[in-house]
C-alpha cells in the first residue's frame, strides 16, 4: 500500500505477465520460448547460410539458447561438406579440439534446417541448460526428455546432443552427438548406435582472423593480444577471442594461466599410460594436443597445440634418462592413437641432441662412395672406432631460429611452388648469417614448425630434416616431405628416423630438391646425406642418384647415423639443452 512503491510494483506485474505469455503452456507439457521461436521465425527469412562462408547475421533476434545474445554465426567453409556428410547418415559422433566450436556447429545446423521448404522436427538437448529444446511448427518449446518420446520414434526428426550422453539412447531419430574426446560421453551411444566419428578440423589463420575482424574488433580486443595467444593455444577460439574478451583488459599472464596450469600439471607416465585411448586422456591434456582432421573428416594426426607447448613437453621429455626417454616414445608408438606426438617428440629431440652436438655411429649405404679420415673438416670429423665403425662427431653449435623470408624470387623448373619457396628461403637464412670458418658453428631452426623442405640449417652449411616411421613406412612427422641435405664445409642431409620394426624399412630418396639445395651452398665442396636412424641394419635408401648433382656437379655421399639407445652414442641426453623461444611469431606458409 505504500504510494511510492505503486510504479514498482505495476513494472513487476507487467514484466510478470509477459513472462506469463511467453511461457504460455501450448505443446502438451511443453513451455513455449517466445525468444527462441522469435529466432527461428527470423532464420528463414535472413541470409541463406548454406552458400554462406563467414559471418552471417540474424536479424531482429538473437542465437537460439545463446547466453550473451549475440546475433552472428561465423560460417566455416568445412560446415557445408560435413552437413551433407551428416544428413546421409543416422548416427554421426562430432568430436573436436575443445572450444573449437562444435556447438556453433549445432546453431548451423539448426539455422540451415529452419531454411528448408519444410523444416524437419528438431530435439535439441543443450550442455548449458537442463531439458529438451523442442523445435516444431516454427516455435520453440522446452519440456523434458519424456515430452519429445514421440518426435524421438519418427525418423524424420532430428536429435541434436551437445557435450553429454544422450538422455535418449532408443531413439529413432537421425541422432547427432558433438563432443571433445571423452569416452565417458559416448561410450553407450556407440554401443547403441553404429555412428560415424567425425572430427571439427582446426580454424585456420584466415579464418581467426576474419572472425576477430566481424565480431571482436568491435568490442575493443587488441589484435596484437590474439596474436599472442593463438602462438601458444594455437587457433582455438575460446581461448584466443571469447575468454580475453571476457577478462577485459588482463595481463598476457593472466590469458595463460589455463594453458601454463596445464603445462605444469603434465605427467608424464599418466600421458604415456592413456596415450592408447584418445578419449580417455585426462581433460587438461586437451589443452596440449590438437585433433587434425583429414580431407574426409576422419582423425589425421594429434599434434601439439603450438610451438611454445611442442617445446615446454619436448624440454621436459629432454630432461629424462636415456632408456627412459625411449621407453615413453615406445608408449607413443605404433598402436597408439597418440602415436604422431612420438614423431613430433623425436624430431624436436633430434634437435636439441645434434645442436649439442655428440659422436654417433655411421654407416655407408650400398653403392655409394666410401667414407675416409680425409673427409673430416671444420665442425665434424669421421673416425673409426675399435670394432670397425664410422664414427661422426658434431661440435657442439648455437641454437637459434632464423625467419621464413625469402628475398629471391627466382625459381628452378625441377620443384613445385612450395619446394622453390623453401630453397629461396634457406638462400637467405644463408646469406643473413654471413658464416665464415673463424665463426663457430651454429644450428638454425626455421620459426615456423611447417616449414617445407627444410628442418634445420647446421653450420657451416648443413641443412637437416627431422622424420618418422610407423609399420615400416618411412614418413616425416610435421613437414612436407622433400630433401634435406646437409654440408659441413661440406653439406649433410639428416632425416631422422625411429624405425623398430625388424622387416627392413626402405626410404625413398628425396629426390630433385637435393641438387636443388646443393646450388645454393658453397660450390666445390663433399656432400653427405646423412639419414638419421634406430635401427642401422634394418634401413635402406632406394633411388639413389649416380655421379654429381646440381649446377656445381656436387658429389652426394650417403650414410646413416644411428640415434637409438642400441646406438654407442652414450649420454647425449646429458648434454641435450633446452631450445630457445622462437623469435617471432610463425608464419603461414
Amino acid at each position: 500500500g505504500d504510494p511510492e512503491r505503486a510504479p514498482l510494483q505495476a513494472q513487476l506485474a507487467a514484466l510478470q505477465e509477459k513472462k506469463n505469455i511467453c511461457l504460455k503452456q501450448t505443446q502438451g507439457g511443453m513451455v513455449l520460448d517466445q525468444s527462441m521461436s522469435d529466432a527461428l521465425a527470423a532464420m528463414r527469412t535472413s541470409q541463406r547460410v548454406a552458400a554462406a562462408c563467414g559471418t552471417v547475421e540474424l536479424p531482429a533476434s538473437y542465437l537460439p539458447g545463446d547466453a550473451y545474445k549475440r546475433r552472428q554465426l561465423y560460417v566455416r567453409a568445412c560446415y557445408h561438406p560435413l552437413f551433407d556428410i551428416i544428413a546421409k547418415r543416422r548416427a554421426t559422433l562430432l568430436i573436436g579440439t575443445p572450444g573449437i566450436g562444435k556447438s556453433w556447429f549445432l546453431h548451423y545446423i539448426v539455422w540451415r534446417l529452419q531454411q528448408e521448404d519444410t523444416p524437419p522436427v528438431i530435439v535439441w538437448e543443450p550442455r548449458t541448460r537442463p531439458g529438451m529444446c523442442l523445435l516444431k511448427d516454427g516455435k520453440a518449446y522446452w519440456g523434458s526428455i519424456n515430452d519429445c518420446e514421440a518426435e524421438l520414434k519418427d525418423a524424420q526428426t532430428w536429435y541434436l546432443v551437445d557435450g553429454h550422453e544422450p538422455s535418449n539412447l532408443q531413439a529413432i531419430a537421425r541422432v547427432v552427438l558433438v563432443s571433445s574426446p571423452c569416452s565417458t560421453t559416448y561410450k553407450e551411444f556407440n554401443k547403441q548406435y553404429t555412428a560415424r566419428e567425425l572430427v571439427m578440423p582446426l580454424w585456420s589463420p584466415e579464418e581467426i582472423k576474419e572472425l576477430y575482424t566481424d565480431a571482436y574488433h568491435k568490442e575493443g580486443l587488441d589484435w596484437g593480444r590474439v596474436q599472442s595467444l593463438v602462438e601458444r593455444y594455437g587457433p582455438v577460439p575460446r581461448f584466443v577471442l571469447e575468454k580475453p574478451l571476457q577478462r577485459g583488459a588482463a595481463s598476457l599472464e593472466q590469458d595463460l594461466n589455463e594453458l601454463e596450469e596445464a603445462l605444469d600439471g603434465v605427467d608424464v607416465e599418466q600421458m604415456v599410460k592413456s596415450t592408447s585411448y584418445l578419449d580417455e586422456v585426462p581433460d587438461m591434456y586437451h589443452r596440449l594436443l590438437h585433433l587434425e582432421a583429414g580431407a574426409d573428416f576422419n582423425l589425421q594426426r594429434i599434434k601439439f597445440a603450438s610451438k611454445h607447448v611442442g617445446d615446454h613437453i619436448t624440454n621436459m621429455l629432454a630432461k629424462r634418462p636415456q632408456e627412459q626417454l625411449w621407453s615413453i616414445l615406445d608408449a607413443l608408438g605404433e598402436k597408439s592413437a597418440w602415436r604422431t606426438v612420438k614423431g613430433v617428440v623425436f624430431e624436436q629431440y633430434c634437435h636439441q641432441v645434434l645442436s649439442a652436438g655428440g659422436t654417433f655411429p655411421v654407416r655407408e649405404q650400398l653403392g655409394q662412395q666410401l667414407l675416409c679420415a680425409s673427409d673430416s673438416g671444420p665442425g665434424f670429423s669421421f673416425a673409426r672406432d675399435k670394432t670397425g665403425t664410422w664414427q661422426l662427431t658434431l661440435e657442439k653449435s648455437e641454437a637459434r631460429y632464423f625467419s621464413n623470408a625469402a628475398s629471391s624470387s627466382s625459381n628452378d623448373e625441377r620443384l613445385n611452388a612450395v619446394e622453390n619457396r623453401a630453397v629461396r628461403q634457406v638462400a637467405s637464412a644463408l646469406a643473413e648469417v654471413k658464416w665464415d670458418d673463424s665463426m663457430p658453428s651454429m644450428y638454425l631452426m626455421p620459426s615456423s614448425p611447417t616449414f617445407p623442405g627444410v628442418d634445420a640449417i647446421r653450420l657451416p652449411f648443413m641443412l637437416l630434416q627431422v622424420g618418422c616411421c610407423h609399420h615400416g613406412v618411412w614418413c616425416r612427422s610435421c613437414r612436407v616431405q622433400s630433401a634435406l641435405v646437409v654440408s659441413v664445409l661440406a653439406c649433410m642431409l639428416f632425416a631422422s628416423h625411429a624405425v623398430r620394426a625388424p622387416q627392413r624399412t626402405p626410404c625413398e630418396y628425396p629426390g630433385a630438391i637435393i641438387p636443388a639445395l646443393l646450388d645454393v651452398l658453397p660450390e666445390g665442396r663433399q656432400r653427405y646425406l646423412i639419414f638419421c636412424v634406430d635401427n642401422q641394419p634394418n634401413f635402406s635408401v632406394t633411388g639413389l642418384p649416380t655421379g654429381p648433382l646440381g649446377q656445381g656437379k656436387q658429389q652426394l655421399r650417403v650414410l646413416s647415423l644411428d640415434l637409438a639407445r642400441r646406438g654407442q652414442a652414450v649420454g647425449l641426453l646429458g648434454r641435450a639443452r633446452s631450445l630457445p623461444a622462437s623469435p617471432e611469431p610463425p608464419q603461414q606458409q
